[in-house]
């Protein structure tokens, strides 16, 4: 009783309760830098976190091969014949972990930012050259055009077998000045989910 008493009081080395802190082995068993969670940087310096900390438009049933939603309120609707254009619903009631709502601000946030900083963020190229234009429609909804034909919308901007080409970020967090290439601030889990 005298362990789990001084367990519940004890904190970790980074000053949080550990009756409140999750450890999560990473595939390489040690983050080479453990405060750089930025998904928008190279996956080797996140990965493992992956799993606990992202949430994507849409999510893989590698059983299946079937896409199904995750962020997204259904599948992407498909607005031309060419499929260059698209619209996405958002899920209502999803908030990031510290409880502000996720909105269509944070997905057209994290397009421009993967655009406008592609040559100094490790993982964006993927997406920034995929998508030509995208808007905002409403709070849930956003539209996007492709640079070509894309039948599988849903797999490029959700996910294919492992993980997503697109994380989207929390644009109240990441807006700060100097935010987008550096890293999380302390303690700050970017995951949205609904409550």
């Amino acid at each position: 009783m005298t362990t789990t008493a001084f367990a519940q009081g004890a904190m970790t080395d980074v000053g949080t309760p550990r009756s409140e802190t999750l450890i999560v082995q990473t595939f390489d068993g040690r983050a080479a830098n453990a405060s750089a969670q930025n998904p928008m940087n190279s996956y080797a310096i996140w990965r493992g976190f992956r799993e606990l900390g992202w949430s994507w438009l849409w999510e893989m049933d590698t059983a299946t091969g079937e896409s199904y939603p995750e962020l997204a309120a259904g599948p992407v609707e498909v607005l031309n014949d060419e499929h260059t254009q698209f619209r996405v619903k958002l899920r209502e009631g999803v908030y990031w972990s510290d409880g502000v709502e996720f909105t269509a601000d944070d997905v057209i946030y994290s397009l421009d930012t993967y655009t406008k900083y592609r040559s100094q963020l490790g993982r964006v190229a993927v997406v920034a050259n995929f998508v030509k234009s995208w808007k905002q429609v409403d709070k849930y909804t956003f539209e996007v055009e492709t640079s070509r034909p894309s039948f599988d919308f849903q797999t490029v901007m959700g996910v294919y077998t492992w993980g997503s080409q697109f994380v989207i970020v929390p644009k109240h967090i990441f807006r700060a000045p100097g935010r987008p290439g550096g890293h999380l601030p302390e303690h700050q889990c970017g995951d949205p989910r609904a409550l």
